[in-house]
């Protein structure tokens, strides 16, 4: 069911995922040639924002900047680990690897590099603003338009 709390998280999520796509872009040269990469994210946030956001407020403020916090945990580890495993595939194409899961544990190897390297610097910090303002907002949202 369509809810105003709903629309706000997603709206908000997809900010918090275009902001993650610039941070990325920053951080890994191969991102800067990614064609769809910020709309990429800002799918990826507005899809976490609509189901895992919007359907946990309603229940309080510090519930709900709870709520938009694994909202942009789980934004954080989609974008990451599927970057990693678009990596994994070119690189399969080009007979980098000998088997598929060497090539599976290279993603993931390459998603955890990816997922420490922006957790370790400070560009972290953007996107658990905007997955706290994206749960608080929502829970705004909850309370003005129910």
């Amino acid at each position: 069911m369509p809810t105003a709390a709903r629309l706000i998280a997603a709206i908000f999520m997809a900010g918090t995922g275009i902001i993650l796509a610039l941070e990325l872009r920053g951080l890994r040269e191969s991102l800067k040639h990614f064609a769809f990469f910020i709309e990429y994210n800002a799918l990826l946030g507005a899809i976490v924002g609509w189901k895992l956001v919007g359907n946990r407020v309603g229940h309080g403020w510090a519930r709900a900047a709870a709520a938009g916090i694994s909202g942009g945990f789980v934004t954080l580890m989609l974008v990451v680990f599927s970057l990693a495993f678009r990596e994994m595939l070119n690189r399969a194409f080009r007979k980098f690897y000998d088997h598929a899961l060497e090539a599976l544990l290279a993603a993931l190897k390459i998603g955890i590099t990816d997922f420490l390297a922006i957790s370790a610097t400070v560009a972290i910090l953007p996107v658990f603003m905007g997955a706290v303002l994206s749960g608080l907002g929502a829970e705004a949202a909850e309370r003005r338009w129910r």
